[in-house]
């Protein structure tokens, strides 16, 4: 079976979280030889990673990154998996690089990099780029790991 050729599923299907929480809007892309892909984020008004004054708060691209992450994740244990997600857990940020302080405003939209970059058992290690068009806001490297079942956060 050809991966690449299977459709890409929406994101609330690939990760658990709904509402406000749910940050990224769509799996753009997945190269499952090379076990990475794209996200895409608009930058909501109703979402929660806005201060009292309206002004991003910039540690909340932590979470575009591991929602992307899942998204990938999801989607390239979806084989192995008979298609359903797993849910899964942020074990550690291992590196975060804000480049500069991004003013972002609503309507904005983001574009996330994610390439998985080690593996062991159920842990995984992926490195995300964040971009503004062509501009690289931030980057990190996180560890997961996932577990049979599904859950909603």
């Amino acid at each position: 079976m050809d991966l690449d050729l299977i459709p890409l599923r929406p994101v609330q299907d690939l990760i658990p979280h709904t509402g406000p929480m749910l940050f990224i809007d769509k799996l753009e892309d997945v190269d499952h030889a090379q076990k990475s892909g794209s996200v895409s984020c608009t930058l909501k008004p109703d979402k929660r990673y806005w201060d009292h004054q309206n002004c991003f708060r910039s540690h909340w691209l932590l979470e575009i990154m591991a929602q992307a992450a899942a998204a990938l994740l999801s989607t390239l244990d979806q084989e192995s998996n008979m298609g359903l997600p797993q849910p899964g857990v942020l074990l550690s940020i291992r590196e975060w690089r804000l480049l500069g302080s991004p003013s972002l405003i609503a309507g904005d939209q983001l574009t996330v990099f994610v390439a998985i970059d080690g593996e062991f058992e159920a842990m995984r290690k992926a490195h995300m780029k964040i971009y503004r068009q062509d501009i690289l806001l931030a980057e990190s490297s996180m560890s997961f790991y996932q577990s049979p079942g599904r859950a909603k956060i």
